[in-house]
């Protein structure tokens, strides 16, 4: 992926970033995916985790999100306090983009 496409995705993260609530919808259509095509996650043990990947190797972007979300999101998938977290990493092939869709909870307490 060249530096212009991380850029891109970057610009694109920007208006579903932490700072903002978005259901799944949403961020799905931020990043261009219709459908997230999710497997469970290897740790570097080759061992299944907690956490689900959709892997997009043409532009190599991986899109997790743990099962406990993935579950959340079932059973309401209009949910509105879907945020993601984007971070560049490198991988065996190279570098990639990650993105992680969590649910952000309301503050217990406000300062």
């Amino acid at each position: 992926m060249s530096i212009n496409s991380n850029r891109l995705i970057a610009r694109t993260l920007n208006t579903c970033s932490t700072n903002t609530m978005a259901t799944i919808a949403e961020i799905k259509g931020q990043l261009g995916y219709a459908v997230l095509n999710l497997n469970t996650a290897l740790d570097k043990d080759n061992q299944p985790t907690e956490w689900m990947r959709h892997w997009d190797n043409t532009n190599r972007i991986a899109v997790s999100l743990h099962k406990d979300t993935l579950a959340k999101i079932q059973s309401n998938p209009s949910m509105p306090n879907l945020a993601t977290q984007l971070e560049t990493k490198t991988g065996a092939q190279g570098d990639y983009t990650a993105v992680r869709i969590v649910a952000v909870a309301e503050a217990e307490v406000s300062l």
